[in-house]
C-alpha cells in the first residue's frame, strides 16, 4: 500500500506545477459510465462468507465454527461511476490526467454449500455432532462505493489515447443485498449496510479513449486493486481469525464531455 500511495501522491506536485505553467492548455471534463466489477484472487467470495456467518450466528448462537462458503467463485456485478477530471498536455503526444470519481465496486456470488472442514459442527441443542455439508441456496451482491483518485499518464496518437497509472480510493459505503436458505424452504432476505471492508483501496488503472468530437469522447477502462479490501474477522467459539483474500477488479465503459477546450 505504501508503494501505491507514494506513486499516487508523488504525481500531485508534478501535476500541479504543470497545471500552473500551462493554464491555457488544461482541459476540464466530466466523465460518467457503467461497468462490471468482481472479486478476484484465491478466496474470491467478496466477503459474503463473513456477512452470512454473522447472520447465521444471530440465528444459531450456539453453533460452533459454522462457516458458510460459496461454490462457483465471484460473478460480475453491474456498477456505475461519475466524476470530474483535468487533462494537462505536457507535449504534443503525452498528457497527465487526474480525476475525482464516485465509483462503485464489489461482486456477486451464488451460495450452494455451507460447510466447515467438509462438515458442519452443530451444538444447538444438546451434544455437538458433525454433519455432512449443509445444502444451501442463495445469491448475494456486495456493493462498495468509493471516492477514487486516479492519476494516469496518457499517450495520444490521432483520436486515440492510451493511459495507465495508479489510483487510491476511500470507501464511503458498503451494502449487502440478496437472500439465502439453509436446508429448508425458509428464504432469508438480506438488505443491510455492513462494516466488513477496509476504508482504503489502491491499485492501478489502464484504458483506451477515443475522441468522437473535440468535446465528446468515450473510453474503456480496466481497474485492478492491489490491496485486500475485506477486514480480518474472528468466528466460532475458538475465536479463530480469518481473512478473505481477494481484490477488487472492474471494467468500465464511459462517456466524457470537455467543459473547457
Amino acid at each position: 500500500m505504501k508503494t501505491a500511495l507514494y506513486l499516487a501522491f508523488s504525481c500531485f506536485p508534478f501535476g500541479a506545477t504543470t497545471l500552473a505553467q500551462t493554464p491555457q492548455s488544461t482541459h476540464v471534463y466530466l466523465r460518467a459510465g457503467i461497468g462490471y466489477s468482481r472479486a478476484t484472487g484465491g478466496q474470491a467470495t467478496s466477503a459474503t462468507g463473513i456477512l452470512l456467518l454473522t447472520d447465521y450466528s444471530r440465528s444459531y448462537p450456539n453453533a460452533s465454527d459454522a462457516t458458510p462458503l460459496n461454490v462457483g467463485g465471484s460473478q460480475w456485478l453491474l456498477v456505475g461511476t461519475v466524476g470530474v477530471g483535468v487533462t494537462v498536455p505536457v507535449s504534443p503526444h503525452f498528457v497527465i490526467q487526474a480525476e475525482i470519481n464516485l465509483e462503485q465496486k464489489g461482486s456477486k456470488v451464488n451460495l450452494t454449500e455451507a460447510l466447515y472442514d467438509r462438515g458442519l459442527i452443530i451444538c444447538d441443542p444438546g451434544p455437538c455432532s458433525t454433519s455432512v455439508p449443509l445444502l444451501a441456496d442463495g445469491s448475494f451482491s456486495s456493493r462498495l462505493t468509493y471516492l477514487t483518485l486516479p492519476i494516469v499518464a496518457g499517450y495520444r496518437f490521432g483520436q486515440l489515447t492510451l493511459s495507465a497509472g495508479p489510483y487510491v480510493g476511500y470507501k464511503l459505503a458498503e451494502q449487502l443485498s440478496g437472500s439465502y436458505s439453509l436446508k429448508n424452504p425458509l428464504v432469508v432476505p438480506i438488505n443491510t449496510a455492513t462494516r466488513g471492508y477496509k476504508a482504503f483501496d489502491a491499485g492501478f488503472v489502464a484504458g483506451i479513449g477515443y475522441a468522437l468530437t473535440p468535446r465528446v469522447g468515450v473510453d474503456i477502462r480496466y481497474s485492478q486493486g492491489l490491496l485486500y479490501p475485506a477486514k480480518a474477522f474472528r468466528y466460532g467459539i475458538s475465536g479463530s481469525e480469518r481473512m478473505e483474500e481477494f481484490y477488487n477488479q472492474s471494467m468500465q465503459l464511459a462517456v466524457r464531455y470537455e467543459l473547457t477546450h
